[in-house]
């Protein structure tokens, strides 16, 4: 399990993204990219905002390569939606 957490600008957005996925009723995945390439894909659960938690049969290197990746990314940076 990987937990993560948004500043407040952040959090709006994401709690945004994660209701109108609720809304439509189907899971969907997020794709998480850094350097324009996918290191995760998690499937949206729940509705969330400001923290959340990636969860899935992860070995404890990829649970520790995800987290470093994530904190790694820990940059002022915008949520774009690619395709919904």
């Amino acid at each position: 399990m990987v937990s993560f957490e948004f500043n407040q600008a952040g959090a709006v957005q994401f709690r945004a993204l994660t209701e109108r996925n609720r809304r439509t009723g189907i899971l969907r995945n997020l794709a998480i990219v850094i350097d324009g390439k996918i290191v995760s894909s998690p499937t949206l659960n729940a509705v969330t905002g400001e923290h959340g938690v990636i969860t899935g049969n992860y070995t404890e290197p990829e649970v520790r390569r995800l987290a470093r990746l994530l904190n790694s990314g820990t940059l002022d940076v915008a949520l774009k939606l690619v395709r919904e």
